[in-house]
Parts: C-alpha cells; sequence; structure tokens
C-alpha cells in the first residue's frame, strides 16, 4: 500500500485500528497443520509479521494440500478469513500464487492469493458448521508460491473480529526526523476490554547537498521496524515494517507498509 505524503505532514495513518468482536471465534496457524502435503514452512517474513507461514513452493506446479483440523465451539456459519498477502504485486497486477480454502472437504468461493503486497485479512468465503471437528485445507492452484500464515473462523462475519491489526501513525519532526508509533490489538480480556500492545521506532531523513536536486536525501529510501514482543505466553510477538520510498516525478516519499 502507497501513499504519497509530503514531508512536513503530521502523520498518515496505514491500517484500521480493530479489536476482537463477540459471537465464535476460531483462529488456527497453517504451519501447524497436521499435514503439510507439497506445502513447506516458510520464515522468509518472521521480521515482518512475527510469524512463520507455509508456501506452496511447486515449481508451476499445483502441491498437494495442506490439511489441519479444527475444534469448532458452536453451530453456526463462519466467515472464512485467511491472512496472505500477494508477494508478486509490485511487479504485476496478477496473483502468480493462488489458492483456495476447504472446509469439511468443501472448496470455498473465494480465490486468494491477489491484492496488494501486504499481510492482511482476505475472505476465502462461509460455511455452515456444527460443534466438534472439522477438517479444514489449503488447496493450491498454480504452484507458485502462494502464501498463507493463519485462518480465521468467526460467525461475526466481518473482518474487525480477525486478530493482528492495529495501527501505526508516522509523526514528522524537526531535521528530517521521523518517529513511528503503534498499537496492536489482540484480543479481548475477560472484561471485554482491548488487549493493547504499544511500539515505537525513528529514523533520520538524511539531506546530502551532493545529489541532485530530484533526489536531496543520502538515501532513497529509509526502513522503520516496529515490534510487539510477546507477554505470558499469550501471544508470540509482531512485527511491522515501513518503509519510506523517495519518488523522483513527484519529489516526495512514498510510505509503504509491508
Amino acid at each position: 500500500m502507497k501513499k504519497k505524503i509530503a514531508l512536513n505532514l503530521v502523520s498518515v495513518l496505514l491500517a484500521a485500528a480493530s479489536c476482537q468482536a463477540s459471537g465464535a471465534n476460531i483462529f488456527v496457524e497453517c504451519e501447524s497443520f497436521k499435514e503439510l502435503g507439497g506445502w513447506v514452512v516458510d520464515a522468509y517474513s518472521m521480521r515482518n509479521i512475527g510469524s512463520a507461514y507455509v508456501m506452496a513452493h511447486g515449481y508451476g506446479r499445483p502441491v498437494a494440500d495442506a490439511v489441519g483440523t479444527l475444534s469448532v465451539p458452536a453451530k453456526g456459519t463462519y466467515a472464512v478469513w485467511a491472512r496472505t498477502r500477494n508477494w508478486n504485486a509490485e511487479w504485476t497486477k496478477g496473483a502468480a500464487g493462488q489458492f483456495k480454502v476447504k472446509v469439511n472437504g468443501r472448496e470455498l468461493r473465494e480465490t486468494l492469493g491477489g491484492g496488494d503486497r501486504s499481510w492482511g485479512w482476505r475472505k476465502a468465503g462461509e460455511v455452515s458448521l456444527e460443534a466438534g471437528a472439522a477438517e479444514v485445507a489449503l488447496h493450491d492452484l498454480t504452484g507458485f508460491n502462494g502464501r498463507c500464515d493463519a485462518l480465521f473462523l468467526t460467525t461475526t462475519g466481518t473482518r474487525d473480529a480477525c486478530p493482528y491489526q492495529g495501527t501505526i501513525e508516522l509523526k514528522f519532526g524537526a531535521s528530517g526526523a521521523v518517529t513511528a508509533g503503534g498499537k496492536f490489538v489482540t484480543g479481548q480480556d475477560k472484561n471485554g476490554k482491548d488487549i493493547v500492545y504499544s511500539a515505537s521506532c525513528s529514523t533520520v531523513l538524511v539531506p546530502d547537498a551532493a545529489r541532485s536536486a530530484s533526489a536531496p536525501y543520502q538515501s532513497d529510501c529509509y526502513s522503520l521496524y516496529l515490534y510487539f514482543p510477546p507477554k505470558a505466553g499469550k501471544f508470540d510477538g509482531y512485527g511491522a515494517a515501513i518503509s519510506l520510498e523517495w519518488d523522483v516525478a513527484e519529489k516526495k516519499f512514498s510510505v509503504v507498509e509491508h
């Protein structure tokens, strides 16, 4: 996701704040599936999302399904969300790594792996489930490195219920200083209050008189990284990486959230 900003901008909001809504919710990390099939566990984005994920690395041939088991707490209609990204979005509008989600052998409606390059929750479809055990699977369509970190099923239907969402705010100060502050909501406590983690980091945009007027800074890209550490064994940590990339045509920095 890119947003053009001027250096004197006070702040920019990169993601919508969210909390876990009431209802029946099921969260599962795909790397914990009992059978990975042809999918492999990859840790390349550990620094960005605080977690490994599974990838369908089939050299252009669809791989065997990754299969896991869910414990369904209550009968109902569940919206199924997958935490994924389009890894080749910065080069082309198409999606090389496409896949679908299956629940109890039924293939859900939406094809996943498209969208932008940022990790986020994409809806796979809806399914009616009885209380008890259910089987879930990732079904690869292309063999070109489709990625999925986790699945979230919720009777609330909306993405607002999904965990791992938050806000990141950038503030630009004097002499090129940039500070990123983040709040991250992982759920609610027994009293219904949001469980919020905070983090901050900073960098300095350094002018360089020796460079051209169209690219006047020491670097054309500055990175900021926020880490929300694990606590009390209930949260395994989360990372958020942001890049400020210089746009020569616009003579401004673009904010890129990974």
